[in-house]
């Protein structure tokens, strides 16, 4: 800047993001699980997700699967955050109470669900000026949730121009069959051979497990009308940093 004479340059704050886990099962995980009791380890798959965007990440803990407690604890979030990314509470449940708490308290849904796997309990909304997403509770759906809905806002604001990631043609090396209306959002591995690129799914597609995302290399979207993706075949893959 020094050596071209420029003074000043228009910069974008970087939006501080809280993060808030529901599920009354939910500890610390400097906690021992006991019972039905999880590790909350969802929460700081999304931070990291959120720093590599380039913003801010506020841990919020946990809240139980009470009304009371969770209008309380989103309103103290909302007022510490630009952004309030919430994770389960957001199905259909009988102790899902997510979307009952945002519209007492007044909120702009947007929308909520999609025709997605594993992430289609999404809920997009606004209260007060604040954006909120809810992603599924389970780590690897809200993992592709993150991906797909939140991170192209989050580098918006940032003032990126570039949004999505970078595509790349790869070979299918294996038949993978689907469920017809639902687009897919698969965890893949890649290899790269004389030239070219083969992709396999990197671990069984459910969003309980964790190795689906560790070993993923990129992320493939498989339109809602296709049915199958014989071996041989060329796709499409995101690809992952």
């Amino acid at each position: 800047m020094a050596s071209l004479g420029v003074l000043s340059v228009k910069v974008f704050r970087r939006p501080e993001i809280g993060v808030l886990a529901t599920g009354s099962e939910l500890v610390d995980v400097q906690k021992k699980p006991e019972g039905c009791e999880i590790r909350n380890c969802t929460s700081y798959f999304l931070a990291a997700q959120i720093e590599r965007c380039g913003a801010s990440n506020r841990l919020f803990g946990t809240a139980g699967d009470n009304i009371e407690e969770l209008q309380l604890r989103i309103g103290e979030a909302l007022q510490k955050s630009d952004v309030l990314v919430l994770s389960g509470g957001v199905s259909m449940g009988s102790k899902d109470f997510v979307f009952q708490v945002l519209h007492k308290m007044g909120a702009d849904i947007k929308f909520w669900k999609v025709r997605v796997k594993p992430s289609a309990n999404v809920l997009f909304a606004s209260l007060k000026g604040k954006t909120i997403f809810c992603l599924p509770g389970f780590t690897a759906a809200a993992y592709v949730a993150f991906e797909k809905f939140v991170r192209p806002a989050v580098l918006k604001m940032t003032g990126h121009d570039k949004l999505f990631r970078c595509k790349i043609s790869a070979i299918a090396q294996e038949t993978i069959r689907f469920e017809r209306g639902v687009s897919h959002f698969l965890r893949v591995k890649l290899a790269e051979k004389d030239g070219e690129y083969f992709v396999s799914l990197a671990g069984a597609q459910v969003p309980v497990l964790y190795r689906s995302i560790v070993e993923a290399d990129g992320v493939m979207t498989v339109a809602e009308d296709i049915e199958v993706i014989n071996a041989g075949e060329q796709v499409l893959v995101e690809i992952l940093d």
